[in-house]
């Protein structure tokens, strides 16, 4: 701050600070606010059924090629 260079830098180490010491009640926050943990559990069965899920990309051949192209 002292050599006017980063100024962006400063900003987000001044945002990082303030939400640490938000998190333990020492001041307000400035910036956006830290996250907090949300765990997820799910049941056997509903993660064997993501593993049943093939991705729309793969073996997708329908889409752009290379035929037409002429370079010459």
């Amino acid at each position: 701050l002292y050599e006017e260079q980063n100024i962006n830098q400063v900003i987000l180490a001044i945002h990082a600070i303030s939400r640490t010491c938000n998190s333990k009640g020492l001041c307000p926050v400035i910036g956006p606010k830290l996250a907090e943990a949300a765990p997820r559990n799910f049941a056997p069965e509903v993660l064997a059924q993501g593993q049943a899920v093939i991705g729309s990309q793969m073996g997708y051949t329908g889409g752009a090629n290379q035929s037409g192209q002429n370079f010459g």
